[in-house]
């Protein structure tokens, strides 16, 4: 995959300045109908996004990546430490302010968590339900993210996935499921991740 990702990049955007792969496929929860997404480290194309076959480029410039590392963006911090990238520059945990840290995983998870019930709502379950994922998902990276300065296990969110996506569709069986969990992850975080 990695080989042809960076072979789809030399021969179409050749100013590129590396990638990283994030999503289900660094997850380990593709389906046969999953697209592989890729963050594009790519300046003029910035904000743009392209598909080639089953990849989903998506494009930033160099100055916003590094940006978003430091402000510890969950995509961004995903990005750097998974290993499926390739950069021609230099970035490491030392570019992270992590005094950020606990305010934008908190962040970010909230936001996922209400969308959840917005989407499930809304009878969007399969979006909704993802997004019930991803705010669990997210806050085990924050945990992750505080004890040992690096995302060390991408799959640790993966036991509540199925059960979340095979679910009800009904939000307040799901949030009678899930809410307290969701908060014992949040109480964790604020107890060793310092503002």
């Amino acid at each position: 995959m990695i080989d042809q990702i960076e072979t789809l990049l030399k021969d179409h955007y050749p100013k590129n300045k590396g990638f990283f792969v994030f999503g289900s496929s660094v997850y380990k929860t593709t389906s046969s109908q999953s697209d592989i997404d890729v963050v594009v480290i790519e300046d003029e194309l910035h904000g743009q996004s392209k598909t080639h076959g089953k990849f989903d480029f998506q494009f930033v410039s160099l100055e916003s990546f590094l940006k978003q590392v430091k402000k510890c963006d969950i995509k961004s911090l995903e990005g750097l430490f998974t290993d499926l990238k390739r950069f021609d520059f230099s970035v490491s945990k030392e570019d992270i302010d992590w005094a950020q840290l606990r305010s934008s995983i908190s962040e970010k998870s909230s936001h996922s968590w209400v969308k959840a019930k917005k989407k499930l709502i809304d009878q969007e379950f399969y979006i909704g339900k993802k997004s019930l994922w991803h705010s669990l998902r997210i806050m085990l990276f924050g945990l992750q993210l505080s004890r040992h300065k690096a995302i060390v296990d991408f799959q640790e969110a993966n036991p509540h996935y199925l059960p979340i996506i095979t679910g009800s569709t009904n939000w307040e069986v799901l949030q009678g499921e899930y809410k307290s969990l969701y908060n014992q992850l949040h109480s964790d975080f604020k107890k060793i991740q310092p503002k």
